[in-house]
C-alpha cells in the first residue's frame, strides 16, 4: 500500500534564546515532521551550545532548513526570512515553546486538498504548563466561509490575530506581511493575508496550545505598548477597502484601547511606564465616543468609560479584577 504523501505544509519557528525548552522544542519538530512537507528554523538569537546541538541535529530531519541570521532580527523579521525560503503551498507558523498535535496537517488534509487561502481551527490557552487552559481562537463548527466574513470575524473578535491557529496559502502571504513590531506583528499579517484571500475553512478540531511563559512576547513588563495602537492602525489600512467604518471603530475600541488597559493590568506593568500609551488609548477612546462606540459587553463599556475619565482607575479597577479571577481559578484547581 502506498504511503499518503507528505502535506504540502512548511513548518516555521524562530528561536531566541530558547535555553532549557530547547531540548523539547527538537522533539516537538522531530514529531512533526513526518506530517509536512519541510521545516524551516530560524536561529533568531542563540548561544553558541545552543547554536553547535541545533546544526547537529538538523542533518539527521532532510526536511529541516536552518536559516542563521548573522545578528537578531526580532520575531516579525526573522518569520519574513523564513518565509521567503519556504517552497511549499502552504505555512504554519508555531511557537517552540507552545505545544501542538504533530499530525495537524493531515488533519486538515482535507480542506487542503480543497485549496482554501486560510485554514483556521480551534487553539487553547495555557497560562501556566500545569493549568487546563481554555479554547482562545476558532470556532466549534467545520463550514467554509467568504474571506469577507473572516475580515469581519478578525475585526469583532470572533476570530483573533494568532498565527498558529490557522495555515495560510503561501500566495496570500506575500512579501514580508509582518511589520518590524516587537509585538503584534501577527496581527497585521493575519489581516495583510485575509485581504488578499477568497476563501477561508473554519475547522472546529482543537490543534495547538499556547503556553503563557515568563519572558514570552506578550507578558514581559518590557512590552511596548504603543504597538497595540499601531497595529490596530495597519489593520485597519490593510482591511479599509470593505471594512464598513463601524466595524473598525469597534475594533479600534476592544484591541487597542481595551487591549491597552488589559495589558497593563494583567502584565502589572509600572504605570510611569504604562502612562503615555494610556494617554494615546485615553484619547481613542474619547474619540470613538464620540462616534458612538462604547464597547460591547458590560466588561468592556466599564474599561472605556473609566479609561475615558481616567486611565489610572480603569488599571486599577482591571487589577482587581484580575486578582478576583485568578483567585477563584486557583480555588477550583485546589477543589479539583
Amino acid at each position: 500500500m502506498t504511503a499518503a504523501p507528505d502535506p504540502p505544509v512548511a513548518l516555521v519557528t524562530c528561536l531566541h534564546f530558547p535555553g532549557s525548552r530547547l531540548a523539547g522544542a527538537i522533539a516537538r519538530l522531530e514529531d512533526t515532521s513526518p506530517h509536512v512537507s519541510e521545516i524551516v528554523v530560524v536561529l533568531d538569537g542563540v548561544t553558541d551550545d545552543e547554536r553547535r546541538e541545533i546544526l547537529e541535529w538538523a542533518p539527521l530531519l532532510p526536511k529541516v532548513r536552518i536559516l542563521q541570521p548573522r545578528s537578531p532580527l526580532g520575531v516579525a523579521n526573522a518569520r519574513n526570512l523564513a518565509l521567503a525560503a519556504v517552497t511549499s503551498e502552504y505555512v504554519w507558523f508555531v511557537d517552540d515553546d507552545d505545544e501542538w498535535v504533530p499530525d495537524a496537517a493531515r488533519v486538515v488534509a482535507d480542506s487542503l486538498a480543497d485549496g482554501y487561502d486560510v485554514i483556521a481551527f480551534r487553539a487553547r490557552y495555557r497560562d501556566h504548563p500545569d493549568s487546563a487552559g481554555r479554547v482562545v481562537d476558532g470556532v466549534d463548527e467545520s463550514r467554509g466561509t467568504t474571506a469577507r466574513e473572516a475580515r469581519r470575524m478578525l475585526l469583532d473578535g470572533t476570530l483573533q490575530g494568532f498565527l498558529w491557529s490557522k495555515l495560510f496559502a503561501r500566495r496570500v502571504l506575500g512579501t514580508d506581511p509582518f511589520p518590524d513590531l516587537s509585538s503584534q506583528s501577527d496581527v497585521v499579517g493575519v489581516a495583510r493575508a485575509l485581504a488578499r484571500s477568497h476563501r477561508l475553512r473554519l475547522r472546529p478540531e482543537e490543534l495547538y496550545t499556547y503556553v503563557n511563559r515568563p519572558g514570552s512576547i506578550t507578558r514581559t513588563s518590557a512590552l511596548r505598548l504603543q504597538n497595540l495602537a499601531r497595529a490596530s492602525d495597519l489593520v485597519v489600512e490593510a482591511l479599509a477597502d470593505d471594512a464598513d467604518p463601524a466595524e473598525t471603530d469597534h475594533f479600534r475600541a476592544w484591541f487597542s484601547c481595551s487591549g491597552t488597559v488589559r495589558t497593563v493590568a494583567r502584565q502589572r506593568v509600572p504605570l510611569r511606564e504604562a502612562m503615555p500609551a494610556l494617554r494615546d488609548a485615553q484619547r481613542s477612546a474619547r474619540l470613538l465616543a464620540r462616534r458612538g462606540v462604547r464597547g460591547d459587553g458590560a466588561r468592556m463599556r466599564l474599561e472605556l468609560a473609566a479609561l475615558r475619565l481616567d486611565p489610572r482607575v480603569a488599571v486599577i479597577l482591571g487589577r482587581f479584577a484580575y486578582a478576583l479571577l485568578d483567585a477563584r481559578r486557583a480555588f477550583r484547581r485546589r477543589a479539583s
